[in-house]
Formats: C-alpha cells, structure tokens, sequence
C-alpha cells in the first residue's frame, strides 16, 4: 500500500513538473545549481533545460554523483554530452564561465569525468583529452620509477615499447 501511495505521487508530481518549472528557473537564477540539478531529476525535465551546464557546474562545485546519475541514468545523449563537455574542460579550464561559482581546478574535472566514464561505460574515443591525461600520467609514473630505479632496465624498456 506505501509503495502505491508513493507511486500515485510521484505520478501526480510527474503530471504537474511544468507547474514547477517557475521553481527550477529562480533556483537556476540564484545559481543554487545543486537544488536545481535535484528538481530537474525529479521532475524529469532533463530537456526543458540547458542541462549540461546546470548539472556540470552542479557536480563539480558539489562533488556529488548521486544527482547527475539520477538525472542522465536514462538519457545516453546527455551523458555523452556531459562527458564531452569535461573532457573538453579538462583542456581548456573553462567550465563555469556564467557563473559566479571559484575557479575548479583540473584534478577535480579528471576524477568526476573518470567515475562518468567508468560509470556509464562511455568509450574512451569520446574523451580525447581524458586519454591524454591518463598516458601522460602513466609516462610520468614510468619515468619517476625509473630515476627511482625501482624498476629495473628491461622492464622498464617492456613497458615503455
């Protein structure tokens, strides 16, 4: 019987989410970004909205997953989107330039578009500049270990060819 009453309102909400629009567009306007990412998910408004940036800037000032994957669980254009739009983030800087949140810095863009990626099984051809970060990472790790010389010569060179 709970489970009915609760279906019965989450459908009456769903009927009624252009009633709450007016709510989500103030919310957007006052950059509360996290409230208004939640809202959108609930509601189902995902194309009423510039989504991309609401929920981008959502989850990189909040650190959030849970409501990114609410919102763009359903939707595979979104999440190539949201992917397309850090990956190319990671490069440029760029992600919050209307609005008035602090500057994010780059490790924070590569770990969320990271558990993006894993997360929805996003193939790596999208990410051009995720799989730059990640060679250029892993070159970087071969080359300290070997001034380290942690690792020896041979298998050093393995790694490197």
């Amino acid at each position: 019987m709970r489970f009915y009453k609760r279906s019965v309102r989450y459908l009456k909400i769903q009927e009624q989410s252009h009633c709450f629009k007016e709510v989500v567009d103030n919310l957007v306007s006052q950059q509360k970004l996290v409230e208004a990412a939640y809202c959108i998910a609930v509601l189902n408004l995902q194309h009423e909205y510039d989504v991309e940036n609401v929920i981008v800037v959502s989850l990189l000032v909040d650190g959030n997953l849970q409501p990114v994957v609410s919102c763009i669980e359903n939707y595979p254009d979104l999440q190539l989107s949201i992917a397309k739009k850090l990956d190319s983030a990671l490069i440029t800087g760029d992600i919050c330039s209307r609005t008035s949140t602090p500057t994010i810095n780059s490790k924070k863009i590569f770990n969320v578009l990271n558990k993006i990626v894993t997360m929805f099984k996003i193939p790596i051809e999208h990410c051009k500049n995720l799989h730059y970060v990640r060679s250029r990472a892993a070159i970087n790790l071969l080359i300290k270990r070997r001034s380290e010389q942690s690792v020896s010569e041979e298998s050093w060179e393995s790694m490197v060819m």
